[in-house]
């Protein structure tokens, strides 16, 4: 995943997603934007079908709002999303978001809304889920069914949260989620 930095104007695009193996192919963009005339900061995501259901979206969305809530300053974030996208709807509410209703926004039209966990949640939720993992990742190495020991899930976790630094590249924002 590769980070826009924010631009002298204090604009910002949603950032590429790349696959780590096979030659660094484009998987989508997904990231934070708050375009003139939208309601409320968004991190939205837009993957290629050919990657869709493999973590992508939900690793870098989950980076996306660390960065939005970190580096950015945003206090709270919404995924604004096309009605009947059920797999965007279900990556909102894995990340912690509520549907909070629809709303019309020009020039998309009809739009479902979603509310992210405030920073402090959002936080709190991501460490739960990291402990979560690296558990399961010690208990299955004490089995020798996992090929990670304990100490390379950690190093594996602290490489992958050190490559999420902004690049200086431009990206355009894209779509809604």
């Amino acid at each position: 995943i590769e980070c826009v930095e924010a631009t002298e104007d204090g604009s910002y695009g949603k950032f590429v997603v790349e696959e780590k193996t096979g030659g660094r192919r484009t998987v989508g963009i997904v990231g934070p934007w708050y375009p003139e005339g939208w309601p409320e900061p968004e991190i939205g995501w837009t993957i290629l079908p050919q990657f869709q259901g493999r973590g992508y979206a939900s690793e870098a969305a989950s980076r996306a709002l660390a960065f939005a809530y970190d580096e950015l300053g945003w206090a709270t974030a919404i995924s604004a999303i096309f009605p009947g996208n059920d797999r965007s709807f279900k990556l909102a509410e894995r990340l912690g978001a509520r549907h909070e209703g629809a709303t019309e926004i020009e020039p998309y039209g009809g739009l479902e809304i979603y509310r992210h966990l405030s920073p402090p949640d959002f936080h709190a939720s991501r460490a739960r889920r990291n402990e979560k993992w690296l558990a399961a990742a010690k208990e299955e190495a004490q089995l020798g069914q996992h090929p990670l020991s304990e100490a390379q899930a950690q190093q594996q976790q602290a490489d992958t949260d050190q490559q999420w630094q902004p690049t200086g590249e431009s990206v355009a924002a894209g779509d809604a989620a």
